[in-house]
């Protein structure tokens, strides 16, 4: 089981859950720190998708400040398709 898949199970803290990546992010596993930048990129482009009818502005604003996956990604948060139930599950949890 990964590393983020046991932090998520595990509670913790509201002011240490911003400090608990950071020891992944500044060790030396780049496979650790692939998979917490891939977590990571996950939840802000399925946040900003979420977010998007609400405030489309401010989350297009982040959206184009997001680094593109693919040349395929669409340039604009608003052309986008909103999120499925299925992007969302995480393969880890049982």
């Amino acid at each position: 089981m990964s590393l983020l898949c046991l932090l998520r199970q595990t509670p913790v803290p509201p002011p240490l859950r911003q400090e608990c990546l950071k020891p992944v992010f500044v060790g030396t596993d780049e496979e650790a720190v692939s998979v917490a930048q891939n977590v990571l990129y996950t939840c802000l482009d399925t946040g900003l998708r979420l977010l998007s009818p609400f405030m489309p502005f401010v989350t297009e604003e982040l959206y184009q400040r997001l680094p593109r996956r693919s040349a395929q990604d669409p340039p604009s948060i608003s052309v986008t398709p909103y999120p499925e139930s299925e992007e969302r599950a995480c393969a880890c949890l049982p």
